[in-house]
């Protein structure tokens, strides 16, 4: 993929991968809990199935960068995590449904968090660096208080 098509795809992806964030936990409160009478804890299992899917995910998105393009994984990704909260909205009829389909929505939408660790690496400054200055005597600097990592 190139050019347009590219930023489009991107786009896409971008939404499919940020819509599980607003769109459940918006109707939850109002629609689910007393549709499915779900108790506070039902919808806390339900709301942690997102995170658990979102933390387990990561480890191999991030890995799978290493054999594939992280372009593709953050399109498919992103795709999928789309077409999950679809798949919650058409298909979840109570809290083991919901649950399944809100942690597959989860795992895909980890995309952007392995991806954003992958492009961190390399460019952030170390959190602390040993230095030798001129008295052969070490001294810790802090990144960001000196300019010797500034961008």
């Amino acid at each position: 993929m190139q050019g347009r098509t590219l930023v489009a795809a991107m786009s896409a992806a971008q939404v499919g991968s940020l819509l599980p964030h607003v769109v459940v936990p918006a109707v939850m409160p109002a629609h689910l809990i007393p549709l499915w009478n779900l108790s506070n804890a039902d919808a806390g299992l339900m709301a942690a199935a997102y995170a658990a899917g979102y933390m387990f995910a990561v480890p191999v998105l991030t890995a799978l960068t290493d054999r594939v393009d992280a372009r593709r994984i953050m399109v498919w990704g992103s795709l999928v995590s789309g077409l999950a909260t679809i798949a919650f909205g058409l298909f979840a009829q109570g809290l083991v449904s919901a649950i399944l389909l809100w942690g597959l929505a989860g795992s895909a939408s980890s995309v952007t968090a392995a991806l954003t660790a992958i492009a961190s690496i390399g460019t952030a400054p170390p959190a602390f660096a040993v230095t030798k200055p001129q008295n052969a005597t070490s001294q810790v600097r802090m990144p960001y208080n000196s300019k010797q990592w500034a961008p």
